[in-house]
């Protein structure tokens, strides 16, 4: 075989670039890395056991979202769909209820500006960015046409919680003993452990 025809093949075989199209702009994508896919991972296999045989369905990174003609190919990290008649065979048609977003240093400023204003103007409900360094996951809620922040949770360490509680910082006090997250969506039918979702990760 010719190096002619081995470099064909290699173009071949090439993956197509990951991009979105946003405000009739196209923006590619960088490749998830380890630590990205680790947590969407978690997350999707942890919404799509609560799901079983209910009427809301949650998708990954791999399908696309088409808002409309200048927003579509949007490819949240993980969306739940509740509406069966947004899901297609080839996208979803729509806003997702929630979305969640993991944030790298790369797609940091993109996620937390542009495509939040994206997912507030078409009205998805709940919003999640999760930083996985901080491992900390910020919520934002639909609010009067406005995803506004609803709360912050964090994965404290064992350090974090002795030397807050030894501390004179209430509100610190208090936010070390959350340990859990929920969706507006579910409430307390989904309560989720912070620790479950950054477990193993090696950072």
């Amino acid at each position: 075989m010719s190096v002619m025809d081995l470099e064909r093949r290699e173009i071949q075989f090439k993956e197509p670039k990951r991009q979105e199209i946003i405000g009739g702009k196209i923006y590619n994508m960088a490749s998830p890395v380890t630590n990205h896919g680790a947590v969407v991972t978690k997350l999707t296999g942890i919404f799509d056991t609560f799901l079983e045989g209910k009427k809301c369905r949650v998708f990954g990174e791999n399908t696309d979202v088409y808002f409309d003609e200048e927003n579509k190919e949007v490819k949240p990290d993980l969306k739940i769909v509740c509406d069966p008649d947004k899901i297609t065979d080839k996208n979803i048609n729509g806003a997702p209820d929630l979305i969640i977003e993991v944030l790298s240093p790369s797609t940091e400023k993109h996620d937390k500006i542009r495509k939040m204003e994206l997912y507030e103007k078409f009205g998805v409900k709940e919003y999640w960015l999760v930083y996985i360094p901080d491992r900390k996951i910020e919520v934002y809620l639909l609010k009067n046409g406005r995803l506004s922040i609803d709360n912050i949770y964090i994965q404290y360490s064992p350090e974090d919680i002795e030397e807050a509680e030894k501390g004179t910082d209430e509100l610190l006090k208090e936010d070390v003993k959350v340990t859990t997250i929920k969706t507006s969506i579910f409430g307390d039918e989904l309560i989720i452990p912070i620790e479950k979702i950054f477990r193993n990760i090696k950072l």
